[in-house]
């Protein structure tokens, strides 16, 4: 038994090749269809007063998403802790990285940009 992991969207057929005992050659195909990840924010950006907060959120349309990285370009204008909740401390911009790890291994990375004004 092997493990078939999907590199990009589209499909594609296995073929299972076993040999018996009896010097008998079997084959077996199986379609395969891979899916493309979808990973989307809550939103793309947000305006914010100062000193008010928001949460973002990752969602994957095949993943199961275990954990997120949040980060913030600039902590001066904006904060984020590790359940996505962004905080506008001052007035300005920043940019918020969301980032996990795919179950192929892969990083994704979504960026949320912050304005903060009066």
């Amino acid at each position: 038994m092997g493990v078939v992991r999907g590199r990009v969207a589209g499909t594609a057929v296995i073929t299972e090749t076993v040999t018996t005992n009896d010097n008998f050659v079997l084959y077996t195909t199986v379609p395969v269809e891979v899916k493309v990840n979808t990973v989307t924010l809550n939103a793309n950006g947000a305006t914010l007063k100062r000193s008010k907060t928001r949460f973002i959120s990752v969602k994957s349309a095949s993943d199961k998403i275990k954990s997120v990285t949040y980060a913030s370009s600039n902590k001066r204008y904006a904060t984020v802790d590790s359940k996505g909740r962004v905080k506008a401390v001052r007035y300005g911009k920043a940019t918020i990285t969301a980032s996990y790890k795919t179950q192929g291994g892969y990083v994704v990375i979504k960026k949320f940009a912050v304005t903060i004004k009066k």
